[in-house]
């Protein structure tokens, strides 16, 4: 049984909705498409993550990337790691 109230569990309401609504759709294609993505979004259901907490660890991933990105001014290289 989940130590939180909420069940099944939810991305939440804080921050912005239409950023939310745009990362998880690209985290929900990402997951699948991405083969660099795919693999982190892999290793953390493979530890026992339910799929909804792990896509919401996925969107906070992507999120940093495209950060780092804008900050940067880089392209998304898919050979790197991204654990």
């Amino acid at each position: 049984m989940p130590l939180w109230s909420e069940w099944p569990p939810s991305i939440g309401v804080g921050g912005r909705a239409r950023v939310r609504a745009v990362l998880y759709t690209r985290a929900l294609v990402d997951s699948r498409r991405n083969s660099v993505l795919r693999e982190f979004y892999r290793r953390l259901l493979a530890t026992g993550k339910l799929k909804k907490v792990a896509l919401t660890a996925f969107m906070q991933k992507l999120l940093t990337v495209l950060n780092s990105m804008m900050r940067t001014g880089e392209h998304l290289d898919p050979t790197i790691n991204m654990s």
